[in-house]
């Protein structure tokens, strides 16, 4: 009648650190990518190709929508992974589940 579940070690605050890193390079691309879109509506400009300048512009703002969306959520990932410090530390639930193996 010993049959124990065996309880998942794995630290849940490390996941969201994944996802965040992910978060973090999707930025950079997307910054990357906004500033050759910007170079590249300079030279639009400088050759009078309205046309190019206007395709340029919305993408550009497309780009900067998405940044601001995936700062936001960056931003709130941070915040949730602060309050995940808050919670008992890894060791201390080790040591809790020790004491609930003791008792039963």
């Amino acid at each position: 009648m010993n049959d124990v579940n065996p309880i998942s070690v794995g630290s849940p605050s490390s996941a969201p650190k994944v996802s965040l890193a992910g978060a973090k390079s999707q930025i950079k691309a997307l910054e990357q990518k906004l500033s050759r879109l910007n170079r590249e509506m300079e030279q639009a400009e400088k050759a009078k190709d309205s046309d190019e300048v206007q395709k340029l512009k919305q993408k550009i703002q497309e780009i900067e929508r998405q940044l601001e969306e995936l700062k936001k959520q960056e931003a709130d990932k941070e915040e949730a992974s602060s309050a995940d410090a808050s919670h008992p530390s890894r060791s201390s639930c080790e040591e809790l589940g020790n004491y609930v193996d003791e008792l039963a």
